[in-house]
C-alpha cells in the first residue's frame, strides 16, 4: 500500500490525505486497507460513467452536472465524515459533536439530513 501512496501524484494537502486515509478505513471491508479503498482519483482518467450520466450538450447543462457532481460528492464526504466520527466515540452523539467541534444540534441535524441514526447503527 505504501508504495502505491508513495507513486500517486498527490495534488492537495495533508488534510485531504488524512481524510483519504480515514474515509478508506471506513470503507475498508476487513482488516486490511487495499488500493482499492483509498478512492485516489487521477485526473488524466476518464470519470466513471457512474459519474457522468451523460455528456453535457451546452454551458447550462454542464454547469447543472458539476453542480450535481459537487453535491453528491459532498454528501458522501458528510456521511463519512460523521460516521467516522460517530464510530470512534461508540456512537455517543454529544462527544463526536465535541470531538469534531461541531455545535450538538448541528452535528444532529447532519445526521438527519444523511439519514443517519445512533441507534441500532453500530
Amino acid at each position: 500500500m505504501m508504495s502505491f501512496l508513495e507513486n500517486y501524484s498527490y495534488p492537495g494537502n495533508v488534510r485531504e490525505l488524512e481524510n483519504i486515509i480515514e474515509r478508506a478505513v471506513v470503507l475498508a471491508e476487513g482488516d486490511i486497507i487495499r488500493n482499492e479503498d483509498l478512492e485516489l482519483w487521477d485526473s488524466t482518467e476518464t470519470p466513471s460513467p457512474s459519474i457522468i450520466e451523460r455528456i453535457p450538450m451546452n454551458a447550462e447543462e454542464l454547469k447543472e452536472m458539476k453542480r450535481h457532481i459537487r453535491d453528491h460528492a459532498m454528501e458522501s464526504l458528510e456521511s463519512l465524515f460523521v460516521r467516522n466520527a460517530l464510530e470512534r466515540n461508540s456512537w455517543n452523539v454529544t462527544r463526536a459533536a465535541e470531538e469534531t467541534g461541531i455545535l450538538r444540534p448541528n452535528f444532529q441535524s447532519m445526521m438527519k439530513k444523511l439519514g443517519i441514526s445512533a441507534k441500532g447503527e453500530h
